[in-house]
């Protein structure tokens, strides 16, 4: 038999009720919707998922800012919370050039 700590054991309890990673629905008035990964942070506490967004402007010109990220289906969001499940790091950058994306960077979890 395991012995289990009593956070532990609370915490797989509430596991089917407050998942670790959840989809959130994003509106904006350029692209219409699209999909984000929010974080929990605490029993009832969530915060989205961010990353360092890149975008190239010509001459050589490179923009940086943090933003949620967000994916155009909630499939393609909800393959990324399988990814992470499996331990693999999120995504921490994307680079943009002309509103295609050209690379996306992964690292450690620093959300």
């Amino acid at each position: 038999m395991r012995l289990y700590h009593p956070i532990l054991w609370l915490s797989d309890l509430l596991e089917p009720f407050f998942p670790q990673y959840k989809t959130v629905k994003y509106m904006s008035f350029q692209n219409g919707h699209s999909w984000g990964i929010d974080k929990r942070r605490s029993v009832f506490f969530y915060r989205p998922l961010c990353h360092l967004k890149s975008v190239k402007y010509p001459p050589d010109n490179i923009s940086v800012s943090n933003e949620i990220l967000t994916y155009p289906t909630e499939e393609a969001a909800e393959s990324e919370i399988d990814r992470l499940f499996f331990g693999y790091g999120p995504v921490t950058g994307r680079l943009w050039e002309d509103d295609i994306m050209l690379e996306e960077y992964y690292g450690a979890d620093r959300t």
